[in-house]
């Protein structure tokens, strides 16, 4: 940074140097603004900063103002007393936000016994009754009074609030409806959706959330596809224990539609919805299913979860059923592949390890998101037939990692690995799918030139690796108008293996590829921040077929 004296002002009875700063290089990120310092201790007593336009890429913002306030206190420690976030902006000029934070610290202790585990994964902690507390108790702790342009905001707040209105499109868009604190219903864009076995189907929703002590939550969910004729039933209540509620008793009864390989698909109801009715194409299988489902897990430790659970359910095949479609009338859906009709009773066994520190709300515990992140979980699924009275002897074993690491400036390889390893007679619709996309489209962490549920089996890996460059490549080209562009890069190898093993070959009724030797393929992206989509292109490296190269938009909204 760049530091200049501006001038000397007088703040109560003391003599205050103000001082400005900068950036010595404008494409740096970073801050401009004022510093305030003591002319007789030189202690820092006042920062105000503003972002600068490299860290405001796109100009999103007018403004990202940081102000801050510090105090002495004992053996001549310095330590803030408040902080200050304010910001405007504008989104693609459609849209105006604004934003305000405000916190006091006070009431420190210097130099006092410290307990034996107060050196834990919590950064911060705020007490479980924090929330009980009530206007006066924060009346009698406030440290520092309000400005005149905090209450003048406040008094904005207020008055907003109360002239808040519901809008239309608010509601039109909304995934869930509030009709009280606790209680909402099931919104618009999920009341109805479509596909080849249900035809027309429309579903409603209850759902319950004790906003006060933010323990017990549960819905109910019944929907009616009119193609199938059939009633689909969904039940799930959940309570949280513990004083930052870390551990969960989950309870789930379904009779019920769902699709094949769903825990590798990642498109939502409405871009299957639409693609059919438009263009006659459904990506997905579908089978009913119809049981339930207990867990109960919870934090052993500040960095390892656990958990136990149970699961009974019987599967059963579904088939076309419709035909509809707004246009390509002489079109036909494709057949929906037959699953292994069963009945499966299992136990379960999770676990999830994750070293990043924490924030105690007062409520839950969250997470903090950090340039190095790597977490790990497992499951084991075990069906039994002597012993469970399950129609399958078979147990499953997953282990997954990922997360990410900064490789310069702002830039960063995230991963993710998955390994399934299976013995006995696996269920088709038990198998791990890789993931895959749909024609154009695609999403993160899946293989751009396979097809959703196209490669399957009971011993897969699958190693998903990008790195994000962002815009650092464009700054360094020094070129103005690529440096302030907001262009982000992206580039992704992705590798698997995956094989169907004899005992799960003996039930198993379609055809299937296998990849004993890794299959690769090898792309990159290019988007912009401000936009949720990126033009990607793929190419197979090996195993080359149908698909060797694809150019595909990938968008978190599909």
């Amino acid at each position: 940074y760049d530091y200049s004296y501006v001038k000397e002002i007088v703040s109560g009875k003391q003599k205050v140097f103000q001082i400005s700063f900068k950036v010595k290089n404008p494409s740096t990120l970073g801050f401009y603004g004022n510093l305030f310092i003591s002319d007789s201790s030189f202690v820092l007593l006042k920062a105000d900063a503003y972002i600068n336009s490299s860290a405001n890429p796109g100009g999103i913002f007018k403004y990202v103002k940081i102000f801050q306030q510090f105090s002495i206190y004992e053996n001549d420690i310095i330590l803030p007393v408040d902080y200050h976030l304010i910001a405007e902006g504008n989104y693609l000029r459609l849209a105006e936000f604004a934003l305000e934070l405000n916190s006091v610290m006070y009431d420190y202790r210097i130099n006092f016994q410290l307990d034996d585990d107060i050196f834990n994964k919590a950064i911060l902690t705020v007490l479980p009754d924090a929330y009980r507390k009530d206007k006066s108790f924060w009346e009698s702790v406030r440290a520092i009074p309000n400005t005149p342009e905090e209450r003048k905001a406040y008094s904005k707040i207020r008055a907003f609030q109360s002239k808040k209105k519901i809008k239309v499109s608010n509601l039109l868009f909304s995934s869930r409806i509030k009709l009280s604190e606790d209680f909402s219903i099931m919104g618009p864009l999920s009341i109805y959706n479509f596909n080849k076995v249900e035809g027309s189907n429309l579903g409603l929703g209850v759902y319950y959330n004790d906003v006060d002590s933010k323990r017990l939550s549960g819905n109910i969910k019944l929907a009616y596809g009119f193609a199938d004729k059939k009633i689909k039933k969904q039940f799930r209540i959940n309570y949280l224990l513990g004083k930052y509620r870390t551990t969960a008793i989950d309870f789930y009864a379904f009779d019920k539609i769902t699709s094949l390989f769903n825990n590798s698909d990642n498109y939502n109801k409405f871009t299957s919805t639409w693609l059919s009715l438009l263009t006659k194409y459904d990506f997905r299988n579908y089978y009913y299913t119809k049981g339930f489902k207990f867990c109960i897990s919870g934090d052993v430790s500040s960095i390892l979860n656990m958990g136990l659970g149970y699961v009974s359910k019987s599967d059963l095949s579904a088939r076309n059923n419709s035909d509809f479609s707004f246009f390509y009338k002489t079109k036909k859906y494709s057949t929906n592949l037959p699953v292994y009709d069963t009945k499966i009773h299992a136990l379960s066994a999770t676990f999830k390890l994750d070293f990043r520190k924490f924030i105690e709300d007062g409520f839950f515990i969250k997470r903090l998101s950090m340039p190095n992140i790597i977490l790990f979980e497992g499951e084991i699924l075990f069906s039994n037939k002597q012993l469970l009275k399950s129609d399958s002897d078979f147990q499953i074993y997953r282990l997954e990692t990922y997360g990410r690491f900064p490789t310069f400036r702002t830039a960063s390889l995230n991963f993710d690995v998955t390994t399934v390893y299976s013995s006995g007679s696996i269920p088709f619709q038990m198998l791990y799918a890789l993931s895959g996309n749909i024609n154009i489209a695609g999403k993160n962490n899946s293989f751009r030139t396979l097809r959703v549920g196209e490669v399957f089996g009971d011993r897969v890996t699958a190693i998903y690796l990008t790195h994000n460059f962002r815009d650092e490549l464009f700054k360094l080209t020094k070129i103005p108008f690529l440096k302030r562009s907001g262009i982000q890069l992206k580039t992704y190898l992705n590798i698997a293996w995956s094989d169907v093993t004899d005992k799960s070959k003996n039930i198993l009724s379609v055809d299937f590829v296998s990849f004993k030797k890794p299959f690769y393929e090898l792309g990159f992206g290019i988007g912009h921040f401000l936009f949720p989509v990126t033009l990607e292109f793929t190419w197979k490296l090996n195993y080359r077929g149908r698909n060797n190269f694809v150019v595909g938009l990938n968008s978190f909204i599909l």
